[in-house]
């Protein structure tokens, strides 16, 4: 399988979700296919709960935040 991210949902100040195909996912497994990520900017802090978020999309994905947070 091909792992595909969506484009990063604004869902209120502060408050971001995307969506990203798991990558073990098969028909045997208890999860769903598509799994929700999060990340919440609590002003002091940042919360990113994405465990599956490949390494060369962070970057991309850290800069799109600061742009909706600065903007």
């Amino acid at each position: 399988m091909t792992e595909r991210m969506s484009p990063s949902i604004d869902l209120a100040p502060g408050l971001w979700i995307w969506r990203l195909e798991h990558p073990a996912w098969n028909p045997d497994v208890d999860w769903q296919q598509v799994v929700t990520c999060v990340c919440v900017d609590a002003g002091s802090e940042r919360w990113l709960l994405d465990p599956l978020l490949p390494a060369a999309e962070i970057s991309a994905l850290a800069e799109e935040i600061r742009g909706a947070i600065s903007g």
